[in-house]
Protein backbone atom coordinates (compact mmCIF):
# COMPACT_ATOMS: atom_id res chain seq x y z
CA UNK A 1 0.00 0.00 0.00
CA UNK A 2 1.37 3.41 -0.96
CA UNK A 3 0.95 6.15 1.62
CA UNK A 4 1.02 9.81 0.50
CA UNK A 5 3.20 12.14 2.51
CA UNK A 6 2.84 15.90 2.28
CA UNK A 7 5.83 18.12 3.01
CA UNK A 8 4.94 21.62 4.16
CA UNK A 9 7.64 24.32 4.06
CA UNK A 10 7.36 27.36 6.34
CA UNK A 11 8.67 30.91 5.96
CA UNK A 12 11.94 31.46 7.83
CA UNK A 13 11.45 33.81 10.77
CA UNK A 14 14.27 32.33 12.86
CA UNK A 15 12.15 29.53 14.36
CA UNK A 16 13.71 26.11 14.93
CA UNK A 17 11.94 24.37 12.02
CA UNK A 18 11.27 25.07 8.36
CA UNK A 19 9.68 21.84 7.16
CA UNK A 20 7.16 19.25 8.36
CA UNK A 21 6.19 15.94 6.83
CA UNK A 22 2.48 15.13 7.26
CA UNK A 23 0.71 11.81 6.67
CA UNK A 24 -3.01 11.20 7.23
CA UNK A 25 -3.32 14.66 8.80
CA UNK A 26 -0.61 14.05 11.44
CA UNK A 27 2.87 15.58 11.62
CA UNK A 28 5.23 12.61 11.31
CA UNK A 29 8.52 14.48 10.98
CA UNK A 30 9.90 17.91 11.85
CA UNK A 31 13.57 18.35 10.91
CA UNK A 32 14.06 20.19 14.22
CA UNK A 33 11.99 20.25 17.42
CA UNK A 34 10.35 16.95 16.47
CA UNK A 35 9.75 16.21 20.14
CA UNK A 36 7.36 19.18 20.20
CA UNK A 37 5.58 18.93 16.84
CA UNK A 38 5.51 15.28 15.79
CA UNK A 39 2.08 13.81 16.56
CA UNK A 40 0.20 17.10 16.12
CA UNK A 41 -2.95 16.92 14.00
CA UNK A 42 -3.35 19.31 11.08
CA UNK A 43 -6.93 20.57 11.37
CA UNK A 44 -7.27 22.48 8.08
CA UNK A 45 -5.94 21.90 4.58
CA UNK A 46 -2.47 23.50 4.26
CA UNK A 47 -2.50 26.49 1.91
CA UNK A 48 0.46 28.46 0.56
CA UNK A 49 0.54 31.97 2.04
CA UNK A 50 -1.51 30.97 5.09
CA UNK A 51 -0.53 29.82 8.58
CA UNK A 52 -1.11 26.16 9.42
CA UNK A 53 -3.90 25.19 11.83
CA UNK A 54 -3.01 22.33 14.17
CA UNK A 55 -4.14 20.57 17.32
CA UNK A 56 -1.27 19.89 19.75
CA UNK A 57 -1.72 16.97 22.18
CA UNK A 58 -0.91 19.19 25.18
CA UNK A 59 -1.55 22.79 24.06
CA UNK A 60 -4.79 22.20 22.13
CA UNK A 61 -5.80 24.08 18.98
CA UNK A 62 -3.17 26.45 17.61
CA UNK A 63 -2.57 28.60 14.55
CA UNK A 64 1.11 28.59 13.64
CA UNK A 65 2.80 32.00 13.39
CA UNK A 66 4.68 31.05 10.24
CA UNK A 67 3.05 31.00 6.83
CA UNK A 68 3.33 28.04 4.48
CA UNK A 69 5.65 28.84 1.54
CA UNK A 70 5.28 25.61 -0.45
CA UNK A 71 3.62 22.21 -0.34
CA UNK A 72 4.93 18.97 -1.89
CA UNK A 73 3.12 15.64 -2.12
CA UNK A 74 5.06 12.38 -2.37
CA UNK A 75 2.88 9.42 -3.41
CA UNK A 76 5.69 6.87 -3.14
CA UNK A 77 6.01 6.16 0.60
CA UNK A 78 5.54 2.43 1.21
CA UNK A 79 3.35 1.43 4.17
Amino acid sequence: VLMATTTVHFEDKGQGFLRWAIRDGVVIESEMQGWIWEGCKVTAEPMVGQPLHIEHPKAGKLVMRYKVTSIETNQGAQA
